[in-house]
């Protein structure tokens, strides 16, 4: 059953303050939803800032760990070269004491055989 319009000027003007009153509550209702709408958008703003600064400060740490990797490649790559560098040095020092050896032992043997000659050259005589 439909509700009747108030007749009376009385209970017009009432029913018109009422409204006037509740729409007043409706429009505070939604200005406080919108500032809270924009607090949270505003929150939500410096997070993204935030966000995007961490994600640049990871970018950056992701290059200097590669940077850092690649140097650290270059310096294993100099120590391979320096051990085989040493290597190949320690090869031709042990080569060297060899052959230092075998001129060694030649001239214990010629000093030798020049003593025989020697021997055997004045035993003639």
């Amino acid at each position: 059953k439909p509700k009747l319009l108030p007749t009376t000027p009385k209970k017009l003007q009432k029913r018109a303050n009422d409204m006037k009153n509740k729409a007043e509550d409706e429009i505070e209702a939604a200005e406080r939803l919108l500032t809270e709408g924009e607090e949270a958008d505003s929150g939500m703003s410096q997070l993204k800032t935030k966000a995007e600064e961490a994600l640049r400060q990871s970018q950056q740490a992701v290059q200097d760990c590669a940077e850092l990797i690649t140097d650290a490649q270059k310096l294993l790559q100099v120590l391979q070269n320096f051990e085989r560098e040493v290597e190949k040095a320690k090869q031709k020092a042990e080569s060297a004491v060899t052959e230092l050896d075998d001129l060694e032992t030649a001239l214990d043997a010629a000093e030798s055989k020049s003593r025989k000659l020697l021997v055997k050259s004045l035993g003639m005589v």
